[in-house]
């Protein structure tokens, strides 16, 4: 019997494709291989993202025009319905327990209140890590000086000398209690790249859990503002993010020299330490390049589930911030929780900056419970910083809410920091900063 197949092709920019064959195997092939000449080319769209099949060639052609005819909301919809995390499904053809069933299903006509939330992907197969190195920032650059990162538009610099490559008054913090109201802005530090942590809070954890010449893991690398830390400080660096645009933002603000500006005798001022900065692409939940316990420290900050959705614009593979459900946030970090405590050398440190979120109008703790995913890793919880928010884009907008509807507003953030225990240690002093599960 024929079958047909109306199906929705993804650039990783997320521009949408839809179209109709009678053969998918072959149509997706010809479109990945570029072979069809047209609007997929040009905008390099390669991701099959969703799919219909049907054995009538009229309905095939009326749903194609239909679905054509949507604004790109709606097709978003319709794709979430299947696919919510915007895979290849090409990727996933040969393991038909990770397939999703292409037949109707609630919410195929678009309808978003139907749909329900994905209740695990533990079945996806976590990508590679792969190396971005600076041609590929180059090319980048040169086709689109700019990133979508949570729907605002940053644009990338390119090469240049910053003012000041070092803060003017920093004090390393001796207090659990951290507090900075004006964010770094020296070297390329900006805060245009929201929900980021702020610089002093990077370098504060470099300066103490390592040595000049260490290299630091950030696995949510962002915007980069641990790696242009380490760069500053003299640490070499491993950066990875599952956000291909978030690491072309990360090589830009990497992108100045290692001498800063010539003084008023025109004699350098200051001449950075030698250190090595590497960039991947990959998933924390699959750090598969690097080695067991070859990492001095990490310090990461993951999104806090989905209350900033970095890829919104164009969904990303494997992106947390996606993720509604608490319970299945936390599952997903036990994962990364478990590729830190695997790369990370013993008697090093991990830190991590998670924050809760309110719900219904009442406290929702995030942060308690990754913590007890770490511990359940086999950490030790070294400390547990509280630290402030400042200058936050919804501080005004939920005051007046607060008050009228009883509630307060979430101003603070925990850093933890934990240890892994070193080779045969005897962790028995510390039982109680361990699990206790």
């Amino acid at each position: 019997m024929e079958q047909y197949y109306v199906y929705i092709m993804a650039s990783y920019r997320g521009t949408l494709y839809v179209g109709v064959t009678d053969d998918l195997t072959r149509r997706v092939y010809e479109h990945r291989q570029k072979l069809v000449q047209g609007f997929t080319t040009k905008y390099n769209i390669s991701k099959l993202v969703y799919f219909e099949v049907t054995a009538d060639v009229a309905s095939a052609i009326s749903r194609e025009k239909e679905i054509k005819g949507w604004r790109r909301s709606k097709k978003a919809t319709l794709i979430d319905s299947l696919n919510p995390y915007w895979v290849d499904l090409v990727e996933r053809w040969n393991d038909p327990s990770t397939t999703p069933d292409p037949s109707p299903r609630p919410g195929a006509q678009g309808d978003r209140k139907e749909i329900k939330e994905p209740q695990t992907i533990y079945a996806l197969r976590f990508s590679p890590m792969t190396l971005i190195n600076k041609q590929a920032y180059e090319d980048f650059i040169a086709e689109l000086p700019s990133v979508v990162i949570e729907g605002k538009r940053i644009k990338l610099l390119g090469y240049r000398r910053p003012r000041r490559l070092q803060p003017d008054d920093f004090r390393t913090e001796t207090t659990t209690l951290w507090s900075f109201p004006k964010r770094g802005n020296w070297a390329t530090h900006k805060a245009s790249y929201r929900g980021n942590w702020a610089p002093q809070i990077a370098r504060n954890i470099i300066l103490r859990y390592s040595q000049p010449g260490d290299t630091v893991l950030d696995q949510m690398a962002g915007g980069g503002t641990t790696l242009v830390e380490c760069r500053l400080t003299g640490r070499n660096a491993i950066g990875v993010d599952v956000n291909r645009d978030a690491l072309m933002l990360a090589f830009d603000r990497l992108n100045f020299p290692v001498v800063s500006q010539p003084n008023l005798s025109g004699s350098l001022t200051e001449q950075l330490p030698e250190s090595r900065i590497t960039l991947y692409h990959g998933d924390a939940r699959n750090l598969d390049a690097i080695q067991d316990a070859s990492i001095d420290l990490i310090a990461t900050h993951p999104p806090y589930a989905n209350i900033i959705r970095y890829s919104q614009e164009a969904p990303v593979d494997g992106d947390l911030s996606k993720v509604r459900s608490i319970a299945e946030f936390v599952a997903q970090m036990r994962l990364v929780a478990g590729e830190c405590y695997r790369v990370l050398k013993p008697d090093r440190y991990c830190a991590i900056l998670m924050g809760d979120t309110r719900r219904s109008r009442h406290y929702t703790p995030i942060a308690f419970r990754v913590m007890q995913a770490f511990l359940d890793a086999g950490f030790l919880l070294k400390e547990d910083i509280i630290k402030a928010q400042w200058n936050t884009q919804t501080e005004g907008l939920w005051a007046n809410l607060s008050r009228g509807k009883n509630f307060l507003l979430i101003m603070h953030e925990h850093l933890f920091v934990f240890r892994k225990p070193a080779q045969d240690e005897d962790t028995r002093p510390y039982r109680e900063s361990m699990s206790w599960r």
